[in-house]
């Protein structure tokens, strides 16, 4: 058949095809002003055509929102929202919000906290927007600062000095902050690592930003590039020598590390929060029933990331795990990782059951494949911390980058019934005795090639 034909049946065939209509994507601009103290937003909303007419911010922040117009006329709250009916055909709003007096009544970081001489505080508590704001819908976000404060976010950027992301992302977005930040980039296999320092340390800037460059090049290093195109880290103060972490996604990619403002150098080899908050970063945000699954695979994936970078031996590995995964496992009452979220489950349930995976798909696969090659090929597909998937895609991706069906049908066992491992028959089997302190491998034991695998770099 010539191409010309071949062109004319294509053309046929799409003029015979029914028209559906796409709704256009509506994007709400807005501009923001922070005053040179941090304490006050004055921010500047335009609304595209066909935005719902009842506005809002995130709950419990509605109390800082001051001073609303619509198109030049105020406009008084009603519960917890402020009508606009105006805005059906687009418009104009105006409003104060008062980020200091949130951050002392909330102090909440994914609300509003001040941390330091920092105030951290998402875009979802201070963006007046559309209640029902349709899941098409968009934002993009300018911010001007003065008085030696930056504005820093998560949030992936449009371009230079905007960022952009869905409505539909504002939920659980990333993090974000006013301050005296102290801003070091650098750049790693296919992403971008922006660490944002505020306060004073026993450690210096060069210090404590290497500490973290450090912890996501092993990262990167598991998944065969860093998991993200950006990833913004926000170092605050806390009192000790410790750190804590957590991640938000959604739209772009963030941790928050309260780190302790007495924390030397000589704790960097010891450290596993960073990198356990750095490997939320491969891994789509998931419902919160499946939390599970978020916190379980750092807590299991973070030591194999040290141990495969030569940070800790294969001794300390066995050790974790022989102490942590029986918090894991399912106790009276239990019904499954779906419906019983407690720590233990959560985050060693979690780890139980990446280990029960990797070894299935091993075994499965005659040793070509392992959970690593799932995490990969889900990052592969897109899946990573800024994307909100459901754990059919999440586990479907996974089994399709190792040719099995494990991750599926272990997750069915798994998520509505108590499933109980003899781990100290699972130990056995691997050739592993752990006695006090006292590490010891049997090379003998049946299953002993698939840990001698697993804990190969």
């Amino acid at each position: 058949m010539s191409r010309a034909v071949l062109a004319a049946v294509a053309l046929l065939a799409s003029c015979a095809r029914p028209a559906t209509s796409t709704p256009p994507q509506r994007t709400t601009t807005y501009d923001v002003v922070a005053s040179g103290d941090g304490d006050t937003l004055t921010i500047e909303a335009r609304l595209p055509t066909g935005a719902a007419n009842e506005l809002g911010v995130s709950e419990h922040c509605e109390a800082f929102v001051r001073d609303v117009e619509i198109d030049g006329a105020p406009v008084s709250p009603r519960a917890a929202s402020w009508p606009a009916p105006a805005c059906a055909d687009g418009c104009v709003v105006r409003y104060r919000y008062l980020l200091r007096d949130a951050a002392r009544a909330l102090d909440d970081p994914e609300l509003a906290a001040t941390r330091g001489d920092a105030r951290l505080s998402p875009p979802s508590a201070w963006l007046l927007r559309p209640r029902a704001a349709d899941a098409r819908g968009s934002f993009e976000l300018s911010v001007r600062t003065s008085g030696g404060l930056t504005f820093e976010s998560g949030i992936f950027p449009a371009e230079a000095g905007r960022y952009r992301a869905s409505f539909a992302d504002l939920a659980g977005a990333p993090f974000a902050g006013f301050g005296p930040w102290r801003t070091r980039r650098s750049r790693l296999d296919g992403g971008e690592l922006v660490v944002s320092i505020a306060g004073e340390y026993a450690l210096s800037d060069h210090e404590i930003s290497g500490w973290i460059d450090r912890a996501a090049r092993m990262v990167s290093a598991h998944y065969g590039g860093f998991p993200v195109r950006r990833a913004w880290i926000a170092v605050v103060p806390a009192d000790g020598d410790g750190i804590f972490g957590r991640t938000l996604g959604n739209g772009g990619a963030s941790v928050l590390l309260d780190w302790g403002r007495a924390t030397t150098l000589a704790a960097r080899d010891d450290d596993w929060v960073v990198v356990h908050e750095l490997v939320h970063l491969a891994l789509p945000s998931l419902a919160v029933r499946h939390r599970w699954l978020e916190e379980g695979l750092s807590t299991y994936v973070e030591p194999l990331v040290r141990l495969r970078a030569g940070v800790i031996t294969r001794e300390t590995l066995w050790r974790e795990l022989s102490r942590g995964l029986p918090q894991g496992l399912p106790q009276p009452g239990d019904r499954g990782l779906d419906e019983t979220p407690t720590w233990g489950r959560t985050y060693w349930g979690g780890a139980l059951f990446c280990l029960m995976a990797d070894l299935e798909i091993r075994a499965r696969s005659g040793q070509s494949a392992t959970l690593r090659d799932a995490l990969r090929g889900i990052v592969a597909a897109g899946g990573d911390v800024s994307q909100r998937w459901s754990i059919d895609e999440t586990l479907g991706e996974g089994d399709r980058a190792t040719g099995t069906t494990a991750l599926r049908e272990l997750y069915d066992a798994w998520a509505h019934a108590p499933v109980h491992v003899d781990l100290p028959r699972l130990f056995a089997e691997l050739g592993v005795s752990v006695r006090g302190e006292r590490v010891s491998f049997d090379e003998a034991a049946p299953r002993a090639h698939l840990r001698r695998q697993l804990e190969a770099p």
